[in-house]
């Protein structure tokens, strides 16, 4: 079964670098045009419990990773999003502020912007095998 991967980012150009390169490796894309639309309170949800990973940009026009973060919290997301999804924060501007944030979040998957496609790809399925084993792992308990 094809992984399906929400990408959240407002830059065109890497958003559809980033479908097309994950889509060849067999992975199953949803990367909307509106993320307003998408993250509203009453499709957030819905929306997120079709998704095996999330790769969200730390830097958004309108909002960034951390106010979508606090809308899924808001949705009382937090405890089934902890458990069975990964969170990947990419930026092409980094800075310590910005990590520290994304951490105190429980996002520990933060990077650079990744260009080329092996390294989004090697990104994506580190990520996708680090949620499979804490999902076992808490299975056990």
């Amino acid at each position: 079964m094809k992984k399906r991967i929400l990408l959240i980012d407002d830059n065109d150009e890497w958003r559809h670098f980033a479908e097309s390169e994950l889509g060849q490796a067999g992975f199953d894309i949803v990367a909307p045009n509106d993320i307003s639309e998408f993250c509203s309170i009453r499709n957030l949800k819905r929306n997120l419990l079709a998704f095996d990973l999330i790769i969200i940009d730390a830097i958004l026009e309108k909002d960034n990773a951390i106010d979508i973060l606090y809308k899924i919290k808001e949705a009382g997301m937090v405890e089934h999003y902890n458990y069975t999804q990964s969170t990947i924060s990419v930026s092409a501007r980094l800075d310590i502020q910005t990590v520290v944030e994304h951490m105190k979040m429980g996002i520990q998957n933060i990077s650079p912007k990744p260009y080329e496609s092996q390294t989004l790809i090697s990104i994506v399925q580190k990520a996708l095998l680090e949620t499979e084993h804490s999902n076992l792992s808490a299975r056990k308990y």
